[in-house]
Protein backbone atom coordinates (compact mmCIF):
# COMPACT_ATOMS: atom_id res chain seq x y z
CA UNK A 1 0.00 0.00 0.00
CA UNK A 2 1.78 3.36 -0.89
CA UNK A 3 0.56 7.03 0.25
CA UNK A 4 1.01 10.14 -1.03
CA UNK A 5 2.98 12.75 0.55
CA UNK A 6 3.52 16.32 -0.68
CA UNK A 7 5.72 18.77 1.28
CA UNK A 8 7.53 22.87 0.27
CA UNK A 9 11.03 22.31 1.03
CA UNK A 10 13.62 24.91 0.92
CA UNK A 11 15.63 26.27 -2.43
CA UNK A 12 18.42 24.61 -1.24
CA UNK A 13 17.02 21.27 -0.65
CA UNK A 14 15.23 21.53 -4.09
CA UNK A 15 18.58 21.80 -5.65
CA UNK A 16 19.98 19.26 -3.87
CA UNK A 17 17.35 16.91 -5.06
CA UNK A 18 17.62 17.96 -8.66
CA UNK A 19 21.39 17.50 -8.63
CA UNK A 20 20.80 13.74 -7.20
CA UNK A 21 17.83 13.31 -9.36
CA UNK A 22 20.12 13.94 -12.16
CA UNK A 23 23.06 11.92 -11.22
CA UNK A 24 20.62 8.80 -10.31
CA UNK A 25 19.16 9.18 -13.58
CA UNK A 26 15.76 9.29 -11.98
CA UNK A 27 13.00 11.88 -10.51
CA UNK A 28 13.27 14.27 -8.03
CA UNK A 29 10.30 12.83 -6.06
CA UNK A 30 11.96 9.04 -6.23
CA UNK A 31 15.38 11.00 -4.84
CA UNK A 32 13.47 12.18 -1.78
CA UNK A 33 11.46 8.79 -1.38
CA UNK A 34 14.90 7.08 -1.52
CA UNK A 35 16.78 9.02 0.78
CA UNK A 36 13.99 9.29 3.16
CA UNK A 37 13.73 5.60 3.11
CA UNK A 38 17.09 4.68 3.53
CA UNK A 39 17.03 7.26 6.40
CA UNK A 40 13.93 5.46 8.28
CA UNK A 41 15.96 1.99 7.88
CA UNK A 42 19.40 3.56 9.67
CA UNK A 43 16.89 5.35 12.57
CA UNK A 44 15.11 1.60 13.54
CA UNK A 45 18.60 -0.71 12.72
CA UNK A 46 20.10 1.99 15.86
CA UNK A 47 16.66 1.65 17.64
CA UNK A 48 17.47 -2.06 17.36
CA UNK A 49 21.19 -1.78 18.23
CA UNK A 50 19.93 0.31 21.59
CA UNK A 51 17.32 -2.12 22.17
CA UNK A 52 20.17 -5.60 22.24
CA UNK A 53 22.58 -3.27 24.10
CA UNK A 54 19.70 -3.28 27.41
CA UNK A 55 18.64 -6.39 26.60
CA UNK A 56 22.25 -7.85 26.58
CA UNK A 57 23.11 -5.38 29.89
CA UNK A 58 19.62 -7.43 31.55
CA UNK A 59 21.12 -10.25 30.80
CA UNK A 60 24.99 -9.11 32.04
CA UNK A 61 22.82 -8.26 35.25
CA UNK A 62 21.58 -11.61 35.72
CA UNK A 63 24.02 -13.37 35.33
CA UNK A 64 25.10 -11.66 38.53
CA UNK A 65 22.19 -11.73 40.52
CA UNK A 66 24.20 -14.31 42.63
CA UNK A 67 27.03 -12.37 42.97
CA UNK A 68 25.32 -9.18 43.45
CA UNK A 69 22.70 -10.69 46.00
CA UNK A 70 26.06 -11.59 48.13
CA UNK A 71 28.16 -9.20 46.79
CA UNK A 72 29.75 -9.00 50.77
CA UNK A 73 30.34 -13.06 51.06
CA UNK A 74 33.01 -12.95 48.45
CA UNK A 75 35.97 -11.08 46.91
CA UNK A 76 37.99 -11.38 43.85
CA UNK A 77 41.44 -11.87 44.53
CA UNK A 78 44.94 -10.23 43.03
CA UNK A 79 46.57 -11.42 39.89
CA UNK A 80 48.88 -12.99 42.15
CA UNK A 81 46.85 -15.68 43.67
CA UNK A 82 46.70 -19.07 42.58
CA UNK A 83 42.57 -19.09 42.61
CA UNK A 84 40.69 -15.80 41.50
CA UNK A 85 37.73 -15.92 43.99
CA UNK A 86 37.15 -16.01 47.57
CA UNK A 87 33.89 -17.04 49.43
CA UNK A 88 33.17 -15.99 53.20
CA UNK A 89 31.19 -19.30 54.18
CA UNK A 90 28.38 -18.90 56.76
CA UNK A 91 31.07 -20.19 59.34
CA UNK A 92 33.36 -17.46 58.80
CA UNK A 93 35.85 -19.83 56.87
CA UNK A 94 37.43 -19.59 53.69
CA UNK A 95 36.48 -21.34 50.29
CA UNK A 96 39.04 -20.61 47.24
CA UNK A 97 37.47 -20.99 43.82
CA UNK A 98 39.21 -20.33 40.23
CA UNK A 99 35.58 -19.95 38.55
CA UNK A 100 32.98 -17.16 38.70
CA UNK A 101 30.97 -20.40 38.36
CA UNK A 102 32.46 -21.88 41.09
CA UNK A 103 31.28 -18.90 43.83
CA UNK A 104 28.01 -18.53 42.01
CA UNK A 105 27.51 -22.85 42.80
CA UNK A 106 29.16 -22.12 46.58
CA UNK A 107 27.18 -19.43 47.27
CA UNK A 108 23.88 -20.68 46.08
CA UNK A 109 24.59 -23.71 48.24
CA UNK A 110 25.96 -21.66 51.19
CA UNK A 111 23.34 -18.89 51.68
Amino acid sequence: MSRTVSFRCSEELDEYLEDEADRRMTTKSTVAQMLLSERVRQLKKERSDSENVGNQEEDAEEELGVLSEYEDKWKRMGADSQNEFRVTLADGTYKYYKTQEGVENRLQKEY
